[in-house]
């Protein structure tokens, strides 16, 4: 029994820490935006510093094409830019959240294989801890991971900064799992522990 508590609580401690931890960018030494998807497809861009940021641009690419670039507000589907707010009128969210610098933002021919955004004429201000909505810019969930880069996801995320003209950083993605899977990884565990006492 006491075997089946410390495996149990090891499962579990591992589950919970599996996004914890400093992941440094290797271009400038410091981490400071990372792509995260939710278990619902969310996607968030997310300012992990006790500062804003600014950025000119980011990109997400995406080996086995599973970006959805085509938004559909109603369904909430799809990759959402900042042109798809300004279309939708939400202004005084995007100037509040990012800055007025991001009413200059462009789309940069999104496909399942990459989305970007570029700023050639200003930034964004990405206030500090602030998570950017960008839709549900996958169409499947990616496999669990925490890591710059990021193979194991399918996916890479880049940002470019101002002052930085021709250099991108390599940021860190998150993929969190959906409660289900860790409750299987739980069962696994515990079913293997049950068969070795066999």
């Amino acid at each position: 029994m006491k075997t089946f508590v410390t495996v149990a609580i090891c499962v579990a401690l591992a589950a919970a820490t599996a996004h914890a931890g400093t992941i440094t960018d290797p271009a400038s030494g410091a981490l400071k935006l990372k792509l995260l998807v939710n278990a619902d497809k969310s996607c968030y861009l997310v300012n992990v510093t006790a500062a804003t940021v600014s950025w000119d641009g980011y990109q997400i690419i995406s080996d086995s094409n599973i970006l959805d670039p085509t938004r559909n507000e109603g369904a909430d589907t799809g990759w959402k830019s900042i042109a798809d707010y300004l279309a939708n009128g939400e202004y005084t969210l995007v100037g509040n959240t990012l800055g007025s610098g991001a009413f200059s933002s462009g789309e940069a021919n999104p496909t399942t294989h990459q989305v970007a955004e570029l700023n050639q004429s200003a930034s964004s201000s990405h206030g500090a801890g602030v998570a950017w909505y960008i839709g549900k810019a996958v169409s499947v969930m990616p496999p669990t991971t925490s890591a710059v880069p990021s193979p194991a996801s399918g996916l890479q995320f880049y940002y470019s900064m101002p002052g930085t003209v021709g250099s991108d950083f390599l940021g860190m993605i998150e993929v969190v799992p959906e409660p289900a899977s860790i409750v299987l990884l739980v069962l696994g565990g515990v079913g293997l522990l049950v068969r070795k006492r066999r």
